[in-house]
């Protein structure tokens, strides 16, 4: 998309305009386009990216920049090169570079060339590099600052280019930009639009694995913790999975784990997602200044206000019920049910006490605004 199409700024049309065709990557193709919206929505992820590249023009610069991408080219023919190319299909002499980065005064202009695992040829950077040096179209900028870029996930820096970059940094920075309070804030929200759009693309970076792999130096206790860690998981995920055979609503659902970084809790949870019935059982692991404590969670979700439901709570779900505040959330219109049971000396180790924990609660709670009436196939059973 060209830099003064009247789109330029919609993600979504950018994105769209990268629709999975034969011969092209998607997810490339898609990173590269949310990329060039980042870069022309954020001064502050511009600036980052810029100074990444060490190259001297680009260092802090804060002027307007024009960003085209999937841009056509036929590269200019010397003698030699047309000799050669009157061998070949004539479509080999043309190119599409993937971003082209200029200063709005002609201070300098940028040809990228984005990867995801590979790393581009020498034949397509020989094209790039021609192009900069004798096309139309860069014979405005100085010859000493028309710059060649490479992009990839990979940390080897390919050959005749003036800068690399690297997705993992990419995604560092996306991440700096998108938790930076500085600077007009949305009042709602704390952040400008842009500054969510890069949190979200960090993330979305960080889920293909386009991040930098860090990891401690490894030794026996560390390794040791490891194993012993994963078959006390097996154990619990053990215990949830055996809620199917008394709790229908659980069958073939397998457990997940997530970590909410707000309330520093990692829960490993099956999840029902049935309002008014069940939402979800969970183990979960609370850390506190205290330490980390390992408790038992059963939660229901009603549509719009049903805070008057605490009112019918027996002795036993008024003793566990947590997070009380969650009762009746206007924001989302919904209504929110938190039971809870730290595993102290009782159920500690005991597996069969855990389980009949869970089935219990999980009882009580799916009778909560029923009156006792639920759906055959959401029913408390005998296990067989």
């Amino acid at each position: 998309m060209r830099s003064q199409d009247q789109n330029a700024d919609n993600l979504f049309l950018r994105l769209f305009s990268y629709t999975p065709r034969e011969g092209r990557a998607a997810l490339e193709d898609f990173c590269t386009e949310a990329l060039a919206w980042c870069l022309r929505n954020s001064l502050d992820f511009r600036k980052s990216v810029f100074n990444l590249t060490g190259l001297r023009p680009l260092q802090d610069y804060a002027q307007p920049i024009e960003i085209d991408t999937q841009h056509s080219f036929k590269v200019e023919e010397t003698e030699e090169s047309a000799e050669e190319n009157a061998q070949h299909d004539p479509e080999e002499s043309a190119g599409r570079f993937d971003m082209i980065i200029r200063a709005a005064n002609s201070d300098f202009v940028v040809v990228v060339e984005t990867k995801l695992w590979g790393t581009p040829g020498k034949d397509q950077l020989v094209k790039y590099r021609r192009d900069l040096e004798t096309g139309a179209q860069f014979q405005c900028y100085p010859r000493s600052n028309r710059f060649l870029v490479s992009l990839s996930a990979l940390t080897e820096r390919p050959a005749l280019v003036d800068a690399y970059l690297i997705w993992g940094d990419i995604q560092a920075e996306l991440a700096k930009t998108g938790t930076n309070r500085n600077g007009f804030e949305d009042a709602s929200h704390g952040m400008t639009f842009a500054q969510r759009v890069c949190l979200q693309f960090a993330e979305f970076l960080k889920e293909k694995g386009l991040t930098r792999m860090k990891i401690d130096e490894l030794d026996n206790e560390t390794i040791g913790s490891f194993v012993k860690c994963m078959k006390f998981r097996e154990a619990l995920e053990l215990v949830l999975k055996s809620l199917a055979s008394s709790l229908p609503i659980f069958r073939g659902k397998r457990p997940r784990y997530e970590y909410n970084t707000d309330q520093k809790v990692g829960y490993l949870f099956l999840a029902a997602n049935k309002p008014n019935v069940l939402d979800c059982v969970a183990f979960a692991f609370k850390q506190s200044d205290g330490g980390t404590q390992l408790v038992m969670h059963v939660s229901q979700m009603c549509p719009g206000d049903r805070s008057d439901l605490a009112h019918t709570f027996d002795e036993r779900l008024a003793r566990c019920s947590v997070y009380k505040e969650d009762w009746y959330v206007r924001e989302v219109d919904q209504s929110w049910f938190n039971f809870e049971q730290p595993v102290v000396a009782e159920y500690d180790g005991n597996g069969e006490k855990m389980r009949e924990w869970f089935v219990e609660t999980c009882a009580l709670v799916m009778k909560l605004g029923n009156d006792g009436a639920l759906n055959k196939s959401d029913s408390v059973s005998e296990p067989g």
